[in-house]
Formats: structure tokens, C-alpha cells, sequence
């Protein structure tokens, strides 16, 4: 499970004891360890230079053309070495 409050309520612990089942939660979140996040951050520098453009030249429908374009600019290599940081930030 992961660490929302909910989880961790009287409640939840009650029915997982009564079922006999262990409480088992995910590490903390941590930005700095999830792939994604670095993907994201990426795509997001590309499409905000892309977005700025659409507004200035009026072309507001052109911003999913700039999300596309934005995530097509993180090749797989990159992904790969984003992934393979985060394991070392792990270690």
C-alpha cells in the first residue's frame, strides 16, 4: 500500500488483522528516484518553449501538436539514463 492516511486508519489495520495479512507499505515517494519524473521534466522544458510560441503567434490549437512534439524529444537513450541515475541514487 502506499502511504496515504487512509491506509494507515484504524480501520484498514483492523480488517487486514482480522484477515491475517500483514501491512506492507510502499518506500516514501521520492521524486529524485522515479524515472518519470526526470521524463517529465523534459517534456515539460520542451513543450513550455513550444507553448510560449503558440501564444504568441495565436495558434492556441496547435498545443497538443507542441505536447507530441515535446515527448517525442525524449529519446529512448535518455530514458535509459535516467533510469539507470535513479538506481544509483538507490544504492
Amino acid at each position: 500500500m502506499d502511504n496515504l492516511s487512509v491506509h494507515r486508519s484504524r480501520d484498514v489495520k483492523e480488517r487486514l488483522e482480522e484477515l491475517s495479512m500483514p501491512a506492507i507499505f510502499n518506500a516514501a515517494y521520492s521524486c529524485q528516484n522515479n524515472p518519470i519524473e526526470h521524463v517529465f521534466a523534459v517534456v515539460k522544458h520542451f513543450f513550455k518553449k513550444a507553448r510560449l510560441e503558440c501564444i504568441q503567434l495565436g495558434k492556441k490549437e496547435d498545443m497538443v501538436k507542441a505536447i507530441t512534439e515535446a515527448s517525442e524529444k525524449v529519446n529512448v537513450m535518455e530514458i535509459r539514463n535516467m533510469v539507470l541515475r535513479c538506481n544509483e541514487c538507490l544504492r
